[in-house]
């Protein structure tokens, strides 16, 4: 008996709904606070980057993509893990 694989349909599907969660779980829902402005101008000018709005989409972007492929990775391994559970 083979290892069972999950189709890919159902990963594609993971992946994509993990990556809506994390979107809107990252969008805060007020206005930026001092403190957050403070954080973002900082690191922005570690990196040489005037535009902070800019900055604050792709890095939020990036932190979106890299979370949803670590959940991917950890939610289809546990799924297939449990399809080739013997007994």
């Amino acid at each position: 008996m083979g290892i069972k694989r999950l189709p890919a349909g159902l990963k594609i599907f993971i992946f994509t709904a993990s990556l809506i969660i994390f979107f809107f779980c990252l969008q805060w829902l007020g206005p930026l606070s001092y403190e957050h402005s403070h954080f973002w101008e900082a690191a922005a000018g570690l990196f040489g980057d005037t535009d902070l709005e800019g900055f604050i989409m792709m890095s939020l972007g990036l932190l979106n993509l890299l979370l949803a492929a670590i959940a991917y990775r950890i939610i289809v391994r546990k799924i297939e893990k449990r399809m080739n559970r013997t007994g």
